[in-house]
């Protein structure tokens, strides 16, 4: 569906629209809205993407002197310093974080719920012939997907090694 609407705002606009669409707003109060929209969306997808491993991490570190509300803000603190050093002195870092992601997000989100839905239920007798080959195109897509993928990002990782 996004592709479609991208495809007809290039349609309707033509090549003199920027690749970032806030580029192409015209100075002025929508603009500047749109911008802090922009801007705020991945700072608070950074913060639900480490909550689940901050309560990990909780969960795991051993009590101390702090207060539970003041130890829970140290800890978070902690694992965003942590992940911002790594981005800034980890080379490579998100070519590699980009193969990671092309093996485990798809292999884990696409290929094992399938696999395991073939496990579960293809061996009981409620099982149709149309969830068998939708499990199976899903297992077939998520393989492909997930070389591509890899191989898309091992590429990448060559070419910057080579290049340094």
């Amino acid at each position: 569906f996004c592709a479609l609407i991208g495809a007809l705002g290039y349609y309707m606009y033509g090549p003199s629209v920027s690749d970032v669409i806030i580029f192409s707003l015209p100075a002025g109060a929508v603009a500047l809205i749109c911008s802090c929209l922009v801007m705020i969306n991945p700072i608070t997808k950074y913060a639900l993407t480490l909550e689940p491993v901050a309560a990990a991490v909780q969960r795991g570190a051993p009590q101390s002197i702090l207060p539970s509300s003041l130890r829970r803000i140290f800890l978070r603190t902690l694992l965003a310093l942590g992940t911002l050093l790594a981005a800034m002195y980890v080379p490579y870092l998100a070519i590699v974080m980009s193969l990671i992601g092309s093996v485990l997000t798809i292999s884990i989100s696409v290929v094992l719920p399938a696999l395991l839905h073939i496990i579960l239920c293809h061996t009981r007798e409620g099982a149709t012939e149309f969830n068998r080959i939708w499990d199976y195109g899903c297992i077939v897509v998520g393989a492909i997907c997930t070389i591509s993928g890899t191989n898309a990002a091992l590429q990448g990782l060559r070419a910057a090694t080579g290049a340094a």
